[in-house]
Parts: C-alpha cells; sequence; structure tokens
C-alpha cells in the first residue's frame, strides 16, 4: 500500500502540498473575515450585485487587464509593465497549458490501458517527471500515442518557461538598477518579503533545471529542456543524470512550498487579495472609515509594495522615502504604525492615481490618523453667528489662506463689486475655517463641529450660490457639507467663467504665454481641470506641460503634513517648478496655498482671480 501511495503521491510533493495548503486555509479564512468584517449589512448584500453579468464581465475585464497584463505599469514603464506581465500572466499560461498538456497525456495513458489517478494537483505541476519517470518508462513507447498536440504542447510550456525566467532576470535586475526601469529607487522589504521573494526568483530556475535534466535523462523535452538536457547528456553519464532526477524535483517542491507559505507574510499576498478587492469594487462597495473594516483590510492586502508610488511621491524630492504608502500600508497590515510616517504626507493624492492597484492610500491615511489619536471635544465658542445679519444670493467665503493672501480676496472683491452681483463676504471680519485641515489631521469630531456651525450661518444667509476661492475650502463644501443642492458651491474659476460668459464682466485679450497649475485639491481632487484653462484663454496664451492635470505637482505646502520643515517645503515647491514651468512663464494657479509657497520658492505667481482683476475692463 506504501508502494501504492508513493506511486500516486510522491514523497518530494509533500513541501508542495503543504505550502499549498496552508496558504489556502489562511486565504479562506481571511476572505471570509472579510465579508464579516465589511461594516455593514448592506454591503455584505452588495457582494451579490458583483454576481450581475455587467458588473461579473466588468470585474473578469480588470482582473485580466490589471492583476495578469498589468496595463496600468506598462503606461508608467514598458520594461516594468513587462516584468511584471511575463511573471504574472506568464506563470497564468503555464498552468493553463500545463493542465491542458496533463489531460492529453491522460488521455494516452488511458488509451493504454494504464489506470492511475492523474487528477491531482500535483500531478500537472510535476507533469515531466510522470511523463517519464512515473508512467512512460513502464510502457512501450508505441503504445502510449499522445498525438499531435504533445510536440506543440511541449513547445509551448518551453516557450511559457524562457517568458516566465525572463521576468525573472527582470526582476534580479530591478533589485540593482531600479533606474532602468523608470524607477528613482525600489522598495525596502521586510523579511517575510525577502524570503518570499527569493523563494519566487528561485521556483523557475529550478523547474528549468529540473525538467532539463529529466529531459536529459529520458530524451525528451522541447527547444529549450530539450537543448539543455542533450548538453548536459554529453558530459554526464545517464546514470548520473537518472541519480539527479528526483533531488531536484524535491528542490522545486520546497521552493514551490516555501513561496506559497510565505505569501500569508509578504507582499505577494496581493496575488490572491487584488482580485477580492476589484470583486468589492464592481459590486458597489466604497471605501470605508475604519481601517479594520473588510474592505480596507482587502485594499491593505492588496499592496504589492511595487514602489510606484515612492517614484510618484515629490517628497523623496526632500529626502524622505520611507513614508510612502508601500511602507505605509505595510505598517498597518502588520500593525505597527507609526504616527510621524501618518502625518508625513502631503495628501495630494498623485499616488493614488499612480497606483496600479487603485489603492486609496489617501483615505487609509486619514481613518489612520483618525483611528489613532484620541480626540476631544473642540471649543467653538469664537466662532461667530449669523442671526440674520448676512443675507445674500450669493455668498463669497474667502477662507483662511486667502486671508494670508490679500491679493486674492482684494481682486475678488473689485470683480464682485464691478460685476454688479448681490454678494455678501461671509468672513471678511475673521477667516472662518472651513474644517478640512481638521479633517486631514483625522480630528473628525472637532471637524463637524466646525463643519455644522458654517452650515448655521450659510444656511441662514438664504444664500442660493457659495463662491470660493481656496480649493481646499471647495473641496469640504463639496465633499462634507451635504447641502442637498439647496446651495450650489462654485470654485472662483467656475464663477469668474460664469461671470464672463453672461457678460458680467469684459476682459482683454493679451498674447502672452503662462503655465497653469492645478491645485491638488481642485484638480485630482474633484477633477475641475477645464474651467481655469478656458478662464485663462479668455486673457492669455496657455502652455501646458505633461506635469498637468492629474500628473500636476503639488506645490509642497500642504495643510495635510505636520512633519515638514520650511526648507524642506522649498525644496519641493522648487522641483515642482522646475518641471511644471521649464520655460519660466509667469505662474497662474487656483489656490491661495499653492501661491504662498511658490512665491516663498522665489518663483513669480498669479492667483486666477488676480489674472481677472487685471485684464477687466470697466463697464
Amino acid at each position: 500500500m506504501y508502494q501504492a501511495f508513493l506511486k500516486i503521491i510522491p514523497l518530494f510533493t509533500i513541501p508542495f502540498y503543504i505550502g499549498l495548503i496552508f496558504f489556502f486555509s489562511v486565504m479562506l479564512i481571511k476572505f471570509i473575515r472579510w465579508i464579516k468584517e465589511l461594516g455593514t449589512g448592506k454591503d455584505r448584500l452588495r457582494l451579490f450585485n458583483g454576481f450581475k453579468p455587467r458588473n461579473f464581465w466588468g470585474f473578469i475585464k480588470e482582473t485580466v487587464l490589471e492583476s495578469l497584463l498589468h496595463v496600468r505599469i506598462f503606461k508608467t514603464n514598458f520594461l516594468l509593465g513587462f516584468m511584471h506581465t511575463s511573471l504574472a500572466f506568464g506563470w497564468f499560461l503555464l498552468i493553463i497549458f500545463g493542465g491542458i498538456e496533463a489531460r492529453v497525456v491522460r488521455d494516452g495513458f488511458t488509451k493504454a490501458g494504464q489506470p492511475h489517478l492523474m487528477e491531482l494537483p500535483h500531478y500537472a505541476i510535476f507533469l515531466k517527471y510522470f511523463e517519464t519517470e512515473g508512467h512512460v518508462t513502464s510502457l512501450p513507447r508505441t503504445v502510449v500515442n499522445f498525438g499531435m498536440e504533445k510536440p506543440f504542447l511541449d513547445f509551448m510550456m518551453d516557450l511559457l518557461l524562457l517568458i516566465v525566467l525572463t521576468g525573472c532576470i527582470l526582476a534580479y535586475s530591478k533589485r540593482f538598477r531600479s533606474q532602468v526601469f523608470g524607477m528613482k529607487r525600489t522598495t525596502k522589504l521586510r523579511w517575510g518579503d525577502r524570503i518570499t521573494m527569493y523563494a519566487l526568483w528561485f521556483i523557475f530556475p529550478a523547474r528549468l533545471i529540473a525538467e532539463s535534466i529529466t529531459s536529459g535523462a529520458y530524451g525528451t523535452g522541447s527547444f529549450l529542456t530539450g537543448s539543455i538536457g542533450s548538453w548536459l547528456a554529453s558530459f554526464m553519464s545517464h546514470e548520473a543524470l537518472l541519480s539527479a532526477v528526483v533531488p531536484f524535483w524535491w528542490i522545486y517542491s520546497i521552493t514551490l512550498g516555501m513561496f506559497f507559505a510565505g505569501i500569508p507574510f509578504s507582499r505577494y499576498m496581493h496575488i490572491f487579495s487584488e482580485p477580492i478587492l476589484i470583486f468589492m469594487r464592481h459590486a458597489g462597495i466604497k471605501p470605508q472609515p475604519s481601517i479594520k473594516s473588510g474592505f480596507s483590510q482587502a485594499e491593505i492586502f492588496s499592496c504589492s509594495r511595487c514602489g510606484i508610488c515612492i517614484n510618484s511621491c515629490q517628497l523623496a524630492s526632500a529626502g524622505i522615502a520611507d513614508v510612502q504608502p508601500s511602507y505605509f500600508i505595510r505598517n498597518l497590515r502588520h500593525h505597527c504604525p507609526d504616527i510621524n510616517q501618518l502625518d508625513n504626507c502631503l495628501v495630494c493624492g498623485r499616488c493614488n492615481k499612480a497606483c496600479p492597484v487603485q489603492i486609496d492610500a489617501e483615505n487609509l491615511r486619514l481613518v489612520a490618523r483618525k483611528e489613532l489619536r484620541n480626540e476631544g471635544k473642540a471649543e467653538l465658542t469664537y466662532l461667530p453667528k449669523n442671526n440674520g445679519e448676512i443675507k445674500a444670493d450669493v455668498l463669497y467665503f474667502a477662507g483662511c489662506m486667502s486671508h494670508l493672501t490679500p491679493s486674492i480676496t482684494n481682486s475678488m472683491t473689485k470683480i464682485l463689486d464691478d460685476s454688479g452681483v448681490k454678494y455678501a463676504f461671509m468672513d471678511k471680519d475673521g477667516s472662518i475655517c472651513c474644517g478640512r485641515p481638521l479633517l486631514l489631521s483625522g480630528q473628525i469630531k472637532a471637524a463637524w463641529q466646525l463643519i455644522d456651525a458654517n452650515k448655521e450661518i450659510i444656511k441662514n444667509s438664504g444664500a442660493q450660490l457659495l463662491v470660493t476661492s481656496c480649493a481646499i475650502c471647495y473641496r469640504v463644501f463639496k465633499e462634507n457639507y451635504q447641502f442637498d443642492d439647496t446651495i450650489k458651491v462654485l470654485h472662483h474659476t467656475e464663477y469668474l467663467l460664469q461671470l464672463i460668459e453672461e457678460d458680467k464682466i469684459t476682459v482683454v485679450n493679451n498674447s502672452e504665454t503662462v503655465v497653469y497649475h492645478d491645485p491638488c485639491e481642485l484638480g485630482r481632487g474633484l477633477g475641475i481641470y477645464d474651467a481655469p484653462r478656458e478662464l485663462i484663454q479668455e486673457i492669455y496664451q496657455l502652455e501646458d506641460t505633461k506635469f498637468s492635470k492629474k500628473n500636476a505637482y503639488c506645490c509642497g505646502g500642504s495643510l495635510g503634513n505636520t512633519q515638514l520643515s520650511g526648507k524642506q517645503k522649498n525644496e519641493i515647491a522648487g522641483d515642482a517648478l522646475r518641471n511644471i514651468n521649464p520655460n519660466n512663464h509667469t505662474l497662474i494657479t487656483a489656490c491661495p496655498l499653492c501661491k504662498k509657497t511658490f512665491v516663498n520658492a522665489g518663483a513669480q505667481v498669479l492667483d486666477i482671480a488676480q489674472l481677472v482683476a487685471e485684464n477687466m475692463v470697466k463697464k
């Protein structure tokens, strides 16, 4: 019986099975936990939406394009994309073609009248061993007829193995020469990541050697393994080759087992977590306000630590390269978040746009800030109240940063006065914070106290339109104030363009060329790209660069970062200026914080409101 068992499951396959069973057990437990912790019963019910044909097709499409073909990484860098695709899609095809080849071989043996069990997973994985050492040698070659498919499948298996090996070589190179792959630096790894990575790197060379030795011993294989096997047979005796077959299949099995066992403790968990995350998104589940929620956990485990976020993060220009999502999410996963690391972020959204998995690292960071802070009740008795003295159809809110750059508020009041619009300057006598700085720091309760106080003032004014000059204020008004369409909110770029289109103000056109800088909150945050450009083109010629719109650089003066020194902010701003304005044109922006930060870095900067005010023709 023992011999019969060994014929079905040889001892050398045991490491593979141990690793595989351990991995799937952990994955099943995690998956059940994520579903249980989705947060609400509605989200758990939404999972069933993922099986609707349209949603399920979208899930399959995105999984193929991003988990296997890595289209977004290709857009970042072709060589980097090819490395990931050759490993992921190449290995996937090896499994597919290996399964087909195992079926072909099984049918051949069945026709030959040899009963056996060929349905277990190890059979396709170690097929080159079983079709020689395990079975073929016990049957006459003329009896076992695999048909014309077998040589083609042998060729495909060798070709796919070569493609995956090419990906391995590129992966080795990336660890030491990341610049070749369009990356300034690669990710620093923990030991769990390193050991699993080394196992992955060795899986396919071990497979190549095992299959080549087997080919040399039995005269099988195709252009790759067959050629190497023939070369080995040219200087090794047949007995030596035979004696080396099983030991090298042991090595292959051990590396596979180590890799599977290491996946739950390493970044490679993303291989299986990412499709689950994609399914949740297509089912309609959204980012949630808790790190422990099932969706947040799926995001955290879907981070591959590829390092693309490190490459896109501007903090590196100030010498900071250990706080990016690759490291921050890793620490969340291992339950060791660093509060200084959490706070050292521009919250500009560049990493979100660059992430090939589209993980909302900005939301994860803000939620983590909230959960790691003990909030007290804020004292807001200093806030003025509107008891009916502020009445207007249009309410202008400058915001704290606009008050610190009076050229903007002066320009806006001039424009509004000349336009004949009946408006009220809500915070003329004292700046009332919109609440976003508190939200960015994780002080959610205090922020909502402030938001509620402001909402009372705004609603009591009877205004139908709220206009703000600050991109930071604009985002919080749009996302958090929830006016329920009773009050329309516009950024001053949108409103000034509207005033021109309604012929309430007139501007003159000049031939000067200017460059526009997209503020993070206005651009990537809310997708307002066209209105500022249309407004500028009413007056000046606009020169766009590749570092605009969703690729725009942050000024570096983010209110979301409490760790940067003034010198570091200037370094980030200086690097941004060199990229977004290489020809030293006048720089136009639409955020008072961006204007102030770029001026401190030595740039000539105008807010878009200044541009309009200086070129407005009095009617």
